[in-house]
């Protein structure tokens, strides 16, 4: 079931910054407030966060990794997703939701091929994402018949995920305009609206 802890963003922010006043040298700290700025859509804040993070420390690559990763999501694609990579290479042990960026940058641009590999990559248990990205891109492919065993595994998995379908996605991707093509997708997919 789904649960929306961002009504409290707020206090999240305060004890970031409360963090970085306390030791303005700890990259956790930098990285908490990264993500918070990141889901109270404050662009600069996220990016400006993010950079920190990476100057404070640019052989920690779980770190880095994470902080390219919210620099893409949030817009800047090559830079985001070059930081990234270049984490990975000094540690090929990400986690699998590393593989959101690259999904999105190539479903936004419509390049399906390389969406649905990067949707493969992305493992996540419990998480909606993992069908989802697969969903959309298989959809968007035209591969109906392996859409429509996503679509099962999803309305099994969460039953209740079309009453929160938007709200979801707007969580982890930043562009309205992206949202909007993104929850498209879905509807066309066989995820009913709301």
């Amino acid at each position: 079931r789904y649960h929306e802890p961002y009504d409290r963003l707020d206090e999240a922010f305060d004890y970031a910054r409360r963090a970085i006043s306390a030791d303005p040298a700890c990259q956790l700290a930098h990285y908490s407030m990264a993500f918070v700025n990141f889901h109270r859509k404050d662009r600069d804040g996220c990016v400006q966060s993010a950079d920190q993070v990476i100057a404070l420390n640019a052989n920690a690559p779980y770190f880095v990794g994470v902080a390219g990763w919210l620099i893409a999501l949030t817009g800047d694609w090559d830079r985001g997703l070059g930081i990234m990579h270049e984490s990975i290479k000094r540690n090929p042990f990400y986690p699998d939701w590393f593989n959101l960026a690259p999904f999105q940058y190539h479903f936004f641009r419509e390049e399906y091929e390389a969406a649905l590999a990067a949707a493969e990559r992305m493992i996540l248990p419990g998480l909606p994402w993992d069908p989802l990205a697969r969903l959309v891109t298989l959809g968007r492919l035209g591969h109906e018949d392996r859409a429509r065993a996503v679509l099962q595994q999803l309305n099994r998995e969460f039953s209740d995920f079309p009453s929160y379908a938007r709200k979801y996605i707007s969580r982890y991707v930043f562009a309205e305009e992206h949202i909007e093509f993104f929850y498209q997708a879905l509807l066309d997919a066989g995820v009913p609206k709301a």
